[in-house]
């Protein structure tokens, strides 16, 4: 949505699966490569948080996710919370996966 590289101010739509519709982000924080924070509206309100850290033999990233619901999906959340952890999880690890694939190519 937003011309030029990206920083804060960045705009963006991103669609989550099983999402009914895309919904619009905005960049907060840009710290390339090290952090960067985004935040969106919707019924649920998120904050996400990357970090990027050395560790020992490579680098390590941190994720949060704060979750803000409104309105009648204050009902849904508990099982939301459960769906967006197992997916998050399954997330990170393809992540790591695709790295550590691309660490042996090199």
């Amino acid at each position: 949505m937003t011309d030029g590289p990206i920083g804060v101010g960045t705009r963006f739509l991103a669609r989550w699966k099983g999402a009914p519709s895309a919904i619009e982000v905005t960049c907060l924080e840009f710290e390339r490569p090290r952090r960067w924070v985004h935040d969106n509206g919707g019924p649920i309100a998120v904050t996400f948080t990357g970090t990027v850290e050395p560790a020992e033999g490579g680098s390590r990233l941190s994720v949060r996710f704060d979750a803000r619901p409104h309105g009648w999906f204050r009902l849904l959340f508990p099982a939301f919370l459960v769906m967006a952890r197992r997916q998050e999880k399954a997330n990170m690890t393809h992540l790591r996966e695709a790295l550590e694939r691309g660490r042996r190519d090199a």
